[in-house]
């Protein structure tokens, strides 16, 4: 088997390559998801704490804001239309370098509950993920509404959230161009066959 120099890979190499380098988009080529929902809460901390969970490289926002959100893929194409599901933690964080600087949301750890959105996640684009069983949207003999993700039957984190109130067209607008321009801040290791490791910073704008 030969290995094309500019060409991306991921494992397992029989597979060959999906997508050229310079051509590359995301984690090589257009992810279309031809369905998206979100459920999140966000509450303020303080700078301490998330100090202490952020690489040293970043700092905590002015105002220090964690985001629990459960997301549902669906009719996916690097998938076969088929969907996912996703629960992640993030913090508002922000990075001064010596040229680049940027404010946005550090992604502490992401759940998904398939290995293809994990593993091109992983490996392209260095996001912390791990697999977790994540439940659908349930709806409390209360009316709350509640999801939760958990690794073999052992809770990790969940939302619970009072009824939700409807929102007129301007405000659901303008809550999404919001969280759309908000960029997904993290840290990539990557190992070096001398046992050493080298950082880099990277970001993206969130889809």
């Amino acid at each position: 088997m030969k290995i094309e120099p500019g060409k991306i890979y991921m494992m397992p190499l029989i597979m060959g390559p999906i997508a050229d380098w310079e051509k590359r988009v995301g984690f090589g080529f257009p992810a279309v998801y031809g369905e998206v929902q979100f459920l999140s809460l966000q509450y303020e901390t303080d700078s301490d704490s998330v100090q202490a969970l952020l690489p040293d490289c970043y700092r905590p926002s002015e105002k220090p804001i964690v985001t629990v959100m459960f997301g549902y893929y669906d009719s996916v194409n690097f998938m076969a239309g088929r969907g996912y599901r996703i629960a992640t933690v993030s913090v508002a964080a922000r990075f001064d370098g010596e040229k680049d600087h940027i404010e946005g949301d550090y992604v502490l750890v992401m759940c998904e509950d398939d290995t293809i959105p994990i593993l091109a996640g992983c490996e392209q684009l260095g996001i912390p993920k791990v697999y977790a069983d994540i439940s659908p949207v349930k709806t409390m003999s209360n009316g709350h509404l509640r999801c939760e993700a958990s690794q073999w039957g052992h809770l990790l984190f969940s939302i619970d959230l009072e009824p939700l109130k409807k929102q007129n067209a301007l405000v659901r607008s303008v809550a999404a161009k919001r969280i759309n321009e908000r960029p997904t801040a993290r840290l990539q290791i990557h190992p070096l066959s001398r046992g050493s490791a080298r950082r880099s910073l990277s970001d993206h704008l969130a889809d």
